[in-house]
């Protein structure tokens, strides 16, 4: 496991730079410091195939699922040009949907997930009409569309969670879900930075070590079959 240990270090170093050239507010540094840390989280699941007992299939479809999330690192630099902000959100939503199918085609949709997708579904459109409906004039469609999805992947990552499938190890559970949760709360701070003024101060760093954090758990799935 040196590989991923070398390459989780990596990827640190990656978010604290991306951290201090964000707080610099230096767009041409983030246009190149995002893509190189996201390109060694895909890397870093790309190494679970080195592992024993690995699943290629598994492992190509959560890197296919970063390199969407990749060209939406290279989109989303301008905070301030929603028709980037539009663009990258695409490209995340194109990825949180590849990694939804590989999740439901272990567990399928039963009433447990429609169960915590309903409460998920709730829980958002509250904190959407309480704090950010204001704010996204034009973005509400996408900003919505883009929620539901997020909500059925966390539905699916909990139902993985609870389940006694036997694809999935307990520490990969326990990873899927960590990592999708943390990666969903790094969107959230995103949200309320893009479309809330009153957060917008406050929240200018926050999700960067949210994103990798989710992102790198997700990677590290691959290698733990």
């Amino acid at each position: 496991m040196i590989q991923w240990k070398i390459l989780s270090a990596a990827i640190a170093v990656g978010a604290l730079i991306s951290i201090y050239v964000r707080r610099r507010r230096s767009l041409t540094a983030r246009r190149i410091i995002q893509p190189i840390t996201t390109t060694l989280v895909i890397v870093l699941a790309a190494s679970g195939c080195l592992f024993p007992g690995s699943n290629t299939i598994y492992t190509m479809l959560v890197v296919l699922y970063l390199i969407f999330c990749l060209i939406g690192d290279c989109y989303l630099v301008d905070f301030k040009d929603n028709n980037l902000v539009l663009v990258a959100l695409g490209f995340y939503w194109a990825g949180i949907i590849v990694y939804s199918v590989v999740l439901t085609r272990r567990t399928g949709f039963n009433l447990t997930d429609l169960t915590a997708f309903i409460i998920l579904l709730i829980g958002c459109g509250l904190a959407i009409a309480l704090f950010l409906w204001k704010g996204l004039g034009k973005m509400k469609a996408p900003v919505i569309i883009y929620i539901l999805t997020w909500c059925y992947l966390l539905s699916q990552s909990l139902t993985i969670f609870w389940s006694d499938s036997v694809f999935f190890s307990a520490t990969q559970k326990w990873l899927i879900l960590a990592g999708t949760g943390i990666f969903f709360l790094g969107d959230i701070i995103i949200s309320f930075h893009q479309f809330n003024e009153k957060f917008q101060k406050k929240l200018l760093w926050m999700d960067v070590p949210l994103y990798y954090t989710g992102q790198g758990l997700i990677a590290i799935s691959t290698s733990f079959f």
